[in-house]
């Protein structure tokens, strides 16, 4: 009678199964024409028939399938599908993914920023598929003042992760110059003021949908949003310039001329005031 021994993936070093297939399939096989030749340590021994069975269990090739599928999806780039032919040989690094791109393709931008008014990542989509991500890092001294920021480029392969990323900027603001410390500083107001902008227009739809569910006019509640914006005019701009939570918080706090502030932010149980106080906090 012939057999099979066989060395599963378990044994193997994980080096050679870089694809993630199951540890009980098989890494290694070798026919047996003695029965009373010795197993070797960690191998098991099937007869033909056995064998046979162990590779074709339905849920072992199941998950083998699933594996492999995953891992060949995981070489491949959704933005292969996308780019233009002739620029098809490009190293992937080297693709523009705004001007490489067959025609009639044109990809949307979706910025996804920090509580700080600072980007993390934006990504780039067509018709529903994310194609490309954009992540942003950020070194910052206890000023909060930015030292070095890079930006990395990364392509979602077809499981939808991004394994890879290339560096596209690497700056380093030096901040012992006047010109490199108004550079940081207008960073922060840049991204101080993205912050309040939000607030704002939040605040404002909430106000709105609140008041007219009342039966209020439109003209009350641009009177009430445009009252309570003026009253907190030098506030804003005193935070959005040098920062600082208790330049509004102090206020607001203890506010009591606007009682919309008391109305439910749709945060976390918070109020309209609270979630004013939280949204300048970081």
């Amino acid at each position: 009678m012939i057999y099979i021994d066989i060395l599963t993936y378990e044994f193997a070093d994980i080096s050679e199964n870089t694809a993630n297939l199951p540890l009980d399939w098989p890494y290694q096989s070798k026919h047996v024409y003695d029965s009373t030749q010795l197993i070797e340590d960690n191998w098991v021994r099937l007869t033909e028939q056995g064998y046979e069975d162990y590779i074709t269990d339905v849920d072992r090739v199941a998950r083998y399938n699933t594996a492999l599928a995953y891992s060949t999806n995981s070489r491949t780039l959704r933005i292969s599908s996308i780019i233009d032919d002739s620029f098809s040989t490009l190293p992937i690094d080297k693709i523009d993914f705004r001007r490489h791109l067959k025609e009639g393709i044109y990809l949307n931008k979706v910025v996804v920023m920090l509580k700080n008014g600072r980007p993390s990542y934006c990504t780039y989509e067509y018709d529903g598929t994310t194609y490309v991500r954009i992540r942003f890092e950020f070194t910052h001294n206890s000023f909060n003042l930015v030292t070095n920021k890079k930006t990395w480029l990364g392509f979602y392969n077809a499981n939808g992760d991004v394994l890879h990323e290339y560096i596209l900027t690497d700056e380093t603001t030096d901040l012992s110059t006047l010109y490199g410390l108004q550079k940081s500083v207008n960073e922060r107001y840049q991204a101080r003021s993205y912050v309040f902008d939000e607030i704002k227009s939040y605040v404002n739809a909430v106000i709105l949908q609140a008041y007219t569910q009342q039966g209020k006019s439109y003209e009350e509640v641009l009177a009430a949003g445009g009252n309570f914006w003026k009253d907190y005019s030098a506030e804003i701009s005193s935070w959005c310039h040098i920062g600082g939570t208790s330049i509004i918080s102090d206020k607001i706090s203890t506010e009591t001329k606007y009682e919309f502030l008391d109305l439910p932010s749709g945060y976390s149980d918070m109020t309209l005031r609270e979630w004013i106080i939280n949204r300048i906090t970081y």
